[in-house]
């Protein structure tokens, strides 16, 4: 004769909410009196100033919502870093309508002024530098309602950026002299690069898919080399001033044959005054894949075993592998597939608690920037009856139990049919057994 004994556990889940900043206060480690920190979203509806001797830290993750034709002038200092997992964004406040520009003036402070993943959206005229020269870096320049990027008297640094799908332009130069280079110019309806009276040193980029022509060069002396420069619709290089000789030599045209237009190939065409040879036969692996995880979302809760599933792109290679690992101390293990990706997490061996997933693309040369988001892991209790568990005597049973979790509320046991009994935290419980009242197996 064998009595069924049932038990349960019930967990109890403990979230942990950190507490933010309000926004707009004083930095007061390492910094002036006239610094001032953004750590959490801020909404612009009037023009913002950073004056001379001023400095704007902005934190990342941070959004800045900016209302149709405001601006923010930079005078002083602008230190916008944001990183691959949290970027930093200007966008408009209002759907279908245009911001103004982030202008950086003569007075801003060029060796501290810095804009490091940011994405900035929706403006008339995205980054305007007048007489100044900020570091671009890993930024994301979009569907600007003119141009990406205005450069007047600048010898800015923009590297491994997008400029793309801006209305008109994607960059102007005038009277500057730029060094853009790791970058993806593409899609702007227009022209990707037009410059006047400048000379800027373009390397290592992709002009790509421009609706008009990729470079447009008006009395300038650039050096344009080791580029990708293919699809464009008119021209990949225009030159109105042919007398200026520009040198756009070791350049990938779109074709092993090189360019089209006065060059021999049927690649993207080029205009007079372009030396063109020696070219390059084949694409250069120049840009870093792209990778996305699509599935959990950010804060999911799981439990059991989950697929991890995601994307990667690259625009000018292949990607070769995926790789994921959970948490900082996890160990980047390689995905199934590569532009549509799955990983299989068991969680069931893991503690309760917060995890960060990562994963990242891997194309031969680069690896992509890391993609994370925050999950958490709440499986039901494992509870095992101990084999010691006994019969006392006729008329009792001793019951113990252990279990995997660490964060138990109270168990819940009973014997047979019965009603469950609350044991609080005990992990034993004395049964008495009445005669009339087990149930037999």
């Amino acid at each position: 004769m064998k009595r069924l004994i049932l038990l349960i556990a019930i967990a109890t889940l403990v979230l942990s909410v950190a507490g933010m900043n309000a926004s707009g206060n004083r930095a007061k480690d390492n910094l002036n009196d006239t610094s001032i920190i953004w750590d959490t979203d801020q909404i612009l509806t009037s023009d913002y100033t950073i004056k001379e001797a001023e400095t704007l830290i902005i934190k990342p993750g941070v959004i800045v919502y900016i209302d149709q034709d405001v601006s923010i002038f930079v005078y002083g200092t602008l230190v916008a870093e944001g990183t691959s997992e949290s970027p930093i964004t200007f966008t408009s406040k209002d759907s279908g309508e245009y911001w103004g520009i982030i202008k950086f003036g003569s007075t801003s402070m060029d060796a501290n002024c810095s804009l490091r993943y940011c994405k900035i959206e929706y403006a008339t005229q995205g980054i305007y530098c007048d007489f100044s020269s900020p570091e671009i870096y890993n930024c994301e320049i979009l569907h600007s309602k003119n141009m990406g990027v205005y450069l007047y008297n600048s010898s800015a640094t923009i590297s491994n950026s997008t400029v793309s799908s801006n209305s008109n332009m994607g960059v102007y130069c005038y009277m500057s002299s730029p060094t853009i280079s790791g970058c993806m110019i593409s899609l702007n309806p227009n022209i990707g690069v037009y410059s006047h009276l400048s000379t800027p040193t373009i390397y290592e980029s992709t002009i790509l898919s421009n609706g008009n022509i990729g470079l447009y060069f008006d009395s300038s002396n650039p050096i344009i080399n080791y580029n990708n420069i293919y699809n464009n619709t008119a021209y990949g290089i225009y030159n109105a001033k042919p007398s200026m000789v520009i040198n756009a030599t070791n350049n990938y045209w779109g074709a092993s044959s090189g360019p089209s237009g006065v060059g021999p190939g049927s690649g993207d065409k080029i205009s007079d005054g372009v030396v063109y040879n020696p070219w390059l036969e084949g694409q250069l692996n120049l840009r870093p894949p792209s990778c996305t995880i699509l599935y959990p979302q950010k804060d999911a809760v799981l439990k059991g075993i989950v697929n991890i599933t995601g994307g990667s792109s690259d625009v000018d290679s292949d990607v070769v592998k995926v790789e994921v690992k959970i948490d900082n101390d996890g160990v980047w293990q390689e995905a199934t597939g590569t532009l549509d990706w799955t990983y299989v997490f068991d969680t069931t061996n893991l503690t309760d608690e917060n995890y960060v997933i990562y994963a990242k693309a891997y194309d031969g040369i680069h690896y992509s920037d890391v993609a994370s988001l925050k999950v958490r892991i709440d499986n039901p209790p494992t509870v095992v009856i101990n084999e010691e568990s006994q019969t006392v005597n006729v008329s009792s049973f001793l019951m113990s139990w252990t279990t995997n979790a660490t964060d138990i509320q109270y168990y819940e046991v009973r014997i047979g049919g019965n009603q469950w009994i609350n044991v609080g935290s005990n992990t034993s419980y004395t049964f008495v057994l009445s005669e009339g009242k087990t149930h037999c197996m």
